[in-house]
């Protein structure tokens, strides 16, 4: 038996849109998934800081400063596998609260760091929040979007972790400034705690039946347009069956393949494209707030595309080809291009063809499981991903010291760029 029924990516037209409600729930995930995002990229623009540096005993240790993003992510990786069945069991509005109340705690924790053992601590602290949130969101959309609106909905949300590094640049660049890198930790853990109002009064809730404010017409247009799924309902959420039948998925794993390539490169330039401008390619502080966010204009840009593009064409596989590929290719080419100027150019369309997977690889994900499988076949595929993907910045970082060359750093994500597209080619041979 394989869990993977159902062709993948084939899925009726899309019916007339009735209601609004839902879009307002998909906004208000937005908002949150912002301020999460903020919340892991502002030690980025913290490693061109000299005050940071000098603070945390970091100057010229850039294996260590890749530490600080990799022991967010390996945390951040457990928790996705180990806590992934909570929001079957207890519900996804509660889960994300749980995971951004322990985060909210965390950046604050980090404010007060009086070295590297108490910022790491923090960091921590914050992957086990991050990653006990992350499955919710996956559980939320399929409960409330029908197949032929997930890709659209997994873009707008998604949308948040793109705006993160775009706004931080030159938000903590002025913040940095004008107050210390610890301001950093406190605007962000107050941000978080203001987009959270939408899951503590309401707004947000586990599906449309338990929400007040969504009408009749919109509730039966939602059940209407779900379809049936064709896989058995598990007994037990943890019953060892069912994740040895998610773990023995060759299409599973193929999809983990492509979004473990795609989260590599995504925290390898998260981490290192700030002081790869500042170091590698001599661009002034000056100019690095606004430089930096250009490639996440691009990244933007290709989480809204990737969505409303693979909705209305239906070809799912063929978007992860594209996007794998594409950045591929692009970060080659910005390696070792002489000019600064087509540097950041080439950087941008690589952030901006990578983020052109996430829609389709979660609409694929969501098309694996069963209903009540969500949660935990998100967590498994998120966990293993960002275990991958958390080796990234302190692999580049380590690759940086040892050759005294960031384009090094670059080759290593081209050769993960290049496996995960091989794993796309499969995956839509497998699909024709």
């Amino acid at each position: 038996m394989n869990l993977l029924s159902e062709k993948i990516g084939v899925i009726d037209k899309p019916a007339r849109v009735v209601g609004k409600t839902r879009f307002l729930v998909i906004g208000a995930l937005l908002l949150i998934w912002l301020s999460i995002s903020l919340q892991r990229v502002n030690v980025s623009i913290l490693l061109v800081d000299p005050r940071f540096l000098a603070d945390m005993d970091l100057v010229g240790q850039n294996a260590k400063q890749g530490l600080v993003m990799t022991l967010f992510l390996l945390p951040y990786a457990l928790t996705n596998v180990l806590a992934s069945p909570l929001s079957d069991r207890i519900g996804p509005r509660k889960t994300a609260l749980l995971g951004l109340m322990i985060a909210i705690l965390a950046v604050t924790v980090a404010g007060f760091a009086q070295g590297l053992v108490m910022l790491l601590g923090a960091r921590i602290l914050m992957g086990i929040g991050h990653g006990i949130h992350f499955p919710s969101n996956s559980c939320i959309i399929k409960n409330w979007f029908p197949p032929v609106e997930r890709g659209r909905a997994n873009s707008i949300y998604s949308l948040g972790g793109s705006l993160g590094p775009l706004v931080a640049m030159p938000l903590f660049s002025f913040v940095i400034w004008a107050s210390g890198w610890e301001a950093t930790f406190f605007f962000v853990a107050g941000m978080a705690l203001l987009m959270s109002l939408p899951l503590w009064f309401g707004l947000v809730t586990d599906s449309p039946a338990d929400n007040k404010h969504v009408g009749p017409a919109e509730k039966n247009f939602i059940a209407r347009n779900m379809g049936h799924s064709h896989h058995a309902e598990p007994d037990g959420l943890l019953h060892h069956g069912w994740l040895k039948l998610i773990l023995h998925s060759r299409e599973f794993w193929l999809v983990t393949v492509c979004y473990s390539a795609y989260l590599s490169i995504w925290w390898g330039l998260i981490t290192w494209i700030p002081q790869y401008l500042m170091v590698a390619r001599g661009f002034p502080w000056q100019s690095l707030g606004w430089m930096a966010s250009i490639p996440y204009v691009f990244a933007a840009v290709g989480i809204i595309l990737g969505g409303f593009l693979s909705d209305r064409l239906m070809k799912r596989e063929v978007f992860t080809t594209i996007s794998l590929i594409g950045s591929t290719v692009c970060l080659l080419i910005a390696a070792y291009i002489p000019s600064n100027g087509w540097c950041v150019i080439f950087i941008s369309l690589a952030a901006g063809f990578n983020t052109f997977i996430f829609a389709p690889i979660w609409v694929l994900l969501q098309a694996l499981m069963p209903l009540r499988l969500i949660g935990l076949g998100s967590g498994v595929m998120n966990g293993i991903s960002n275990f991958v993907s958390a080796l990234a910045p302190v692999i580049i970082g380590g690759l940086i010291q040892l050759t005294s060359s960031y384009a090094m750093g670059l080759i290593y994500l081209v050769v993960l760029g290049g496996a995960g597209g091989i794993a796309s080619l499969y995956l839509v041979r497998r699909q024709l």
